[in-house]
């Protein structure tokens, strides 16, 4: 390499995210063994990141939002307008500013309006890794030696409070020899979003599933220690309070004080990627939550590991042609994450913490083919079955308040007990909502906790057995439907309690979240009631219920539904419309062969 003709003078342009400027310290490493003095330009909050890197001579921090912030980064690149840009963006703003400023050599991707402004660079291209992209990149300028590795220097003053932490925090858990995980360190990191209920949920594990995870961690005697920025503070203080031993450091700590714990730890769990470089800048084993990204272009460099193939069989919803801003969050369930079982963490923890020289990325990607399920079909005229939802169920609901009087009045004079209650229900994406029913056992029922009805279940009364017969026990839901939380055909909805156990036991479970639930369905006409040993069978209904859904569908299935209303004593088997043919059962969802845990999609 003719390093005579290369400019002695780079600055590395680098705003964004902080895990992404962490991504970028080994083209900083790259420029300096070609005999260049670096600077770097990023976002104030990123600057600390490169605190004592030796890689960077000088480090600008500005404000890139707003007028201020334009006129902060012009005047940076305005002092350095005599040096080399590395442009790690692909935008044409950030070029053309550059130009502005003064700067006669720009390097940067192209593909974007600002081509014009660039003296040298390379094709953007999406379907490759990070480090591939930015070597690419370097390599226009003839610099072919890349270093794979992250860089994040610590001193010893800020090591050693979190050596103290840790000791702290260890001193005041018991030790429990037999357990798998006693006495080891775990970092627990619930970011990627803009808070708990993000509205990426591609970006984001369940609550509920870091809330199961570290119970279990802490039951098998691990240390955890919950990080996070300001906007994780909310989701690690829920964590924290649903009875875990985990300490929830969120917001308290600076991302530099965040890095020397996670350094001074076993193992780290998160699904955001932050945490994921600074684990890997520090050489701390990683267990990684990811959606639909794939793992070959987001993962660390360097780092050894295997993916595990999901079975959310709801995709495939990634285009790396799209880009970050496409199809790759186009998703609004998020059901690639929330297929992700708690269980399935754990043994992969207790797995990496015995091999502690491997990596491992529990990557969890949506796709039809991979999945052995067949994508979801966009559901049609969703607007006008609104529409249809609101008639019907306010006319039922006039229609029938006669019959209900009389049922409400006959369940009083039966039993003792509120003729109504509700059940909290788990509907689309995921939410919960109060379900009303007719009550149809005796009061109390369930002292000894939620179970199935079953035939000739003692608890059910005499009234509440010709009401399930007839379905009539469902008459109130039509004011759900009024109201929005269910539609009139559908999957029907499941307790929360139901739900979390069939998301880890059934593959594709949680498609079904993918559409309102429904007063009735197909799952319904088919099998009725039934137990948990149906419930695979009912999921397999509604999911090619939903795969196959159609005006012509709905209105076949209500017919049956309203027959069986009025009689209650005629099956439904046999009289599934022409759309469920041998074509269709072979489209159905396919058990996987193994524990999915277990099932490794290949090595990167």
């Amino acid at each position: 390499m003719n390093t005579a003709s290369q400019p002695k003078a780079y600055t590395v342009l680098k705003l964004g995210a902080m895990g992404d400027v962490l991504a970028a310290t080994p083209v900083l490493r790259a420029l300096r063994q070609s005999g260049g003095k670096v600077g770097v330009i990023t976002s104030h909050q990123c600057a600390p990141l490169l605190r004592g890197n030796p890689d960077a001579q000088q480090v600008w921090g500005v404000r890139p939002q707003g007028i201020g912030g334009l006129w902060d980064l012009w005047r940076a690149l305005r002092r350095q307008r005599r040096s080399t840009l590395i442009l790690l963006h692909r935008r044409g703003a950030l070029a053309l500013l550059a130009r502005l400023a003064g700067m006669h050599s720009i390097v940067g991707f192209r593909g974007s309006w600002g081509d014009r402004f660039i003296t040298q660079g390379t094709a953007w291209n999406e379907s490759v890794s990070r480090a591939a992209r930015v070597r690419s990149l370097l390599q226009t300028i003839g610099i072919l030696s890349f270093p794979d590795d992250l860089r994040l220097e610590l001193t010893g003053e800020e090591l050693r409070p979190a050596e103290e932490y840790w000791e702290r925090l260890s001193s005041t858990h018991e030790r429990t020899p037999q357990a798998p995980l006693s006495g080891r360190r775990i970092v627990v990191a619930p970011g990627g979003g803009a808070n708990c209920w993000s509205r990426m949920p591609t970006r984001r594990w369940p609550v509920s599933s870091f809330v199961d995870l570290v119970r279990s961690l802490s039951q098998q005697g691990a240390v955890v220690a919950l990080v996070g920025g300001a906007n994780d503070s909310e989701c690690s203080e829920i964590i924290r309070q649903t009875g875990t031993m985990a300490e929830n450091t969120a917001r308290r700590h600076s991302i530099r004080e965040s890095a020397a714990l996670i350094s001074r730890a076993e193992l780290l769990i998160t699904n955001d990627s932050l945490p994921l470089y600074l684990a890997s800048a520090r050489g701390v084993p990683v267990i990684a939550l990811y959606g639909p990204t794939s793992a070959r272009l987001v993962h660390p460099p360097r780092t050894r590991g295997f993916a595990i193939q999901g079975y959310a069989g709801c995709g495939p919803c990634y285009s790396p042609s799209a880009g970050l801003r496409g199809s790759a969050y186009c998703c609004s369930t998020g059901d690639c994450l929330k297929s992700i079982a708690p269980a399935v963490v754990l043994r992969c923890a207790e797995q990496l913490v015995r091999e502690p020289a491997r990596w491992q990325t529990v990557f969890f990607r949506s796709g039809g083919n991979e999945s052995g399920m067949p994508p979801m079909a966009k559901p049609k005229g969703a607007r006008g079955k609104r529409v249809l939802d609101i008639a019907l169920s306010s006319a039922g609901l006039l229609l029938l308040s006669p019959l209900l009087a009389v049922l409400l009045l006959a369940i009083l004079g039966e039993s003792s007990g509120a003729p109504l209650y509700q059940q909290w229900r788990t509907g689309k994406d995921g939410l919960r909502f109060r379900m009303w029913k007719l009550r149809t056992m005796v009061e109390d029922a369930e002292q000894g906790g939620p179970r199935f009805a079953v035939a000739g279940d003692e608890r059910v009364t005499r009234l509440g057995a010709a009401l399930r017969k007839t379905r009539w026990d469902e008459l109130p839901q039509l004011w759900n439907v009024l109201r929005g939380d269910m539609t009139l055909v559908g999957p029907r909805p499941e307790r929360p309690e139901f739900t979390r156990l069939f998301s880890q036991q059934i593959p594709g479970y949680t498609r079904r979240f993918a559409a309102r639930p429904g007063l009735t369905g197909l799952a319904q006409l088919e099998l009725g009631y039934c137990d948990t040993e149906g419930t695979p069978r009912k999921t397999e209904l509604d999911l090619r219920y939903l795969q196959t859904q159609s005006v012509r569908l709905d209105a076949h299935i209500l017919l049956k539904t309203a027959w069986r209303f009025v009689t209650g004593s005629i099956t439904a088997r046999g009289l599934v419309p022409g759309e469920f043919s041998e074509r269709t059962t072979r489209n159905a969802v396919k058990a996987p062969e193994e524990d999915y845990a277990l099932r490794a999609a290949g090595n990167y």
